[in-house]
């Protein structure tokens, strides 16, 4: 019982969340490198982890307490999140 919320175009934002997730993978190791004095080489190994599962984030306004039949339930406002995250191995030059 109660209101589940849900994106529609899911596969889309998911997809998008992966690149975004390579794209931060890939400057962090660059940067990285480049603070060691090392230069990235072949890459080895990617893992991507992903959360297919959306769930809403929401503001804290109040509302808790006790229940009434006679009161409407409110429902506020938030965001659904999609995550992604990517584990990638290179070698060093």
């Amino acid at each position: 019982n109660g209101i589940t919320f849900d994106i529609l175009d899911k596969d889309t934002l998911a997809s998008e969340a992966r690149k975004k997730a390579v794209e931060d993978a890939q400057k962090q190791a660059q940067d990285i490198a480049d603070a060691a004095g090392v230069q990235l080489g072949e890459l080895m190994y990617v893992n991507v982890y992903y959360s297919g599962t959306t769930y809403p984030q929401y503001e804290g306004k109040g509302g808790g307490g006790g229940y009434s039949s006679t009161v409407s339930v409110p429902v506020s406002a938030g965001k659904m999140v999609i995550n992604a995250e990517v584990n990638m191995t290179y070698k060093i030059k």
